[in-house]
């Protein structure tokens, strides 16, 4: 879109409003429910996973 947009004070002609047709934002969300769950790792894994993300993400603790 490099040409820039000339706008004019010229009438639109007739013009028709429609009725909004669009979902609500509610309607459109997704209401599952959540389940909590408690999850015991090792430090042994807990170490392997962060230095495995470290690799990933450098600047993690930026």
């Amino acid at each position: 879109m490099s040409t820039k947009i000339k706008y004019t004070n010229e009438p639109l002609g007739k013009v028709k409003v429609i009725a909004d047709f669009l979902p609500s934002p509610a309607e459109l969300a997704f209401n599952e429910e959540g389940v909590k769950v408690t999850l015991a790792l090792s430090k042994k894994s807990i170490d392997f996973s962060s230095l495995k993300l470290l690799k990933i993400i450098p600047n993690i603790n930026a």
